[in-house]
């Protein structure tokens, strides 16, 4: 094994481990009885720091050109989009 092998293994595991984190993180925030709005805003940004966490490493965007962030920052938008519009909903429910 190369020394360039060792390092990237070690920085797969050390992501692999927070991701397992987060969502550690995401579980218990689910177990702490918080309201049904705050539940929802907490699970969704652990989503997206675990999101981007996968997309940055495990999909090689660190390594792509400038077109693909645009590419990715129209998935981002969309899913804001998405999120927003189902908030009323959420918000009826209370």
């Amino acid at each position: 094994m190369t020394n360039e092998t060792v390092s990237e293994d070690r920085l797969y595991l050390g992501v692999y481990l927070a991701l397992l984190a987060l969502t550690a993180v995401t579980v218990g925030s689910a177990l702490m009885g918080l309201s049904p709005l705050l539940a929802v805003t907490f699970a969704v940004g652990v989503a997206a720091m675990k999101a981007s966490l996968i997309g940055w490493y495990f999909m090689h965007l660190s390594h792509e050109r400038a077109l693909i962030y645009g590419v990715a920052a129209a998935g981002v938008i969309a899913v804001v989009i998405l999120a927003v519009g189902i908030l009323p909903d959420i918000a009826l429910k209370l």
